[in-house]
């Protein structure tokens, strides 16, 4: 079986099982002299590096996002403030709730790029253990596998309750929107001058 044989359905829906996965890292087989046993654990470094990197990065950008949406949710919360400390003029009202919608719908769109980021590390990494698994198979000692299997059933993914705090933000930021709509709809100035 070759990558262009597989269906693309279980690829993108399912990881492989080991099988497959060695049939697309070993298509020459699985017999292998000294030489390529040490290169297969030169190989399995470099993932494990890279899966180290990758988490590195991902706390890195999860930091990023949180300061943003910090900053954000601030902004629109001194705005929402001073709008209900200025009932003076309408007009004012009017334009700081134009000003917290906006920066709701910046936030909303942030929160979607957060979580849309945190599911491609997630499924990076969910590549790179697969392949570690893979290459274990090979090597006197199955560490990865080993601690994938004892957690499999009971672990939650990390990237997925990181997304729950992107989503939170989100549903947040929509409340905020929908707040600015009402209170510019419902300006009790303006009522009061119809």
């Amino acid at each position: 079986m070759t990558n262009s044989k597989l269906d693309k359905t279980k690829r993108d829906s399912e990881p492989l099982d080991l099988g497959e996965l060695d049939k697309i890292l070993f298509p020459q087989g699985t017999e292998f002299d000294e030489d390529k046993q040490k290169l297969i654990f030169e190989h399995y470094k470099m993932l494990s590096q890279s899966s180290e990197q990758l988490s590195i990065r991902r706390q890195t950008v999860n930091g990023f996002f949180l300061s943003i949406n910090t900053f954000l949710l601030a902004g629109i919360g001194f705005v929402f403030k001073e709008s209900f400390e200025v009932y003076i003029h309408e007009h004012r009202m009017l334009r700081l709730m134009f000003l917290a919608c906006a920066c709701a719908l910046i936030g909303i769109v942030i929160a979607i790029n957060w979580g849309r980021l945190l599911n491609n590390y997630g499924k990076l990494l969910q590549t790179q253990t697969r392949l570690m698994e893979a290459l274990e198979r090979y090597t006197p000692a199955a560490v990865v596998t080993a601690q994938a299997a004892f957690h499999r059933k009971d672990l939650h993914s990390l990237s997925g309750l990181e997304k729950n705090i992107a989503y939170t933000f989100m549903a947040i930021y929509i409340a905020a929107f929908f707040a600015g709509v009402v209170l510019m709809i419902y300006n009790p100035l303006l009522q009061g001058q119809k």
